[in-house]
């Protein structure tokens, strides 16, 4: 295959078109540059104002809650404190072990001997219904006789 050779001429032409198009480029770009450039200078000489009162409606409210907050911890500390106070008076006033196992032993002695009472009040129960019984069974002009 032969390669197609460009004459002088028509590179020229081609090369002049591409230039002439480049320059359009390049003045467009350079319009858009100064608009830019003209905008940023007006919004540089006016002043620009942004409407903050939701904003301080906002920040006061987020400042009453916070007083809020204060407060109540305030209140939850001194209720902390108080609470720290009276634990440390409980264990002041703490019982010593040995008369807690004084009081222990003298219950169970006093549990043990009413145990023991019981048994016997209850053995002396039925001896009486025994001697009643057999009185009972004594005819009563005997029993007058002794008794009075």
């Amino acid at each position: 295959m032969a390669k197609k050779r460009i004459k002088v001429e028509e590179l020229a032409e081609i090369l002049l078109i591409k230039f002439t198009e480049m320059e359009e480029v390049n003045q467009k770009i350079s319009e858009t540059a100064n608009t830019v450039i003209s905008n940023i200078k007006s919004l540089d000489s006016k002043k620009i104002e942004i409407d903050t009162s939701q904003l301080d409606k906002a920040l006061e409210k987020l400042q009453e809650e916070k007083i809020e907050i204060n407060d109540l911890l305030d209140v939850k500390i001194d209720k902390m404190a108080e609470i720290s106070k009276q634990t440390a008076k409980l264990n002041k006033v703490r019982i010593p072990n040995s008369i807690i196992m004084v009081f222990l032993i003298s219950l169970m002695i006093s549990i043990s001997f009413s145990g023991v009472l019981y048994v016997k009040t209850d053995k002396a129960h039925k001896k009486q219904e025994y001697y009643k019984n057999i009185i009972r069974l004594i005819p009563r002009k005997v029993v007058k006789r002794y008794v009075k």
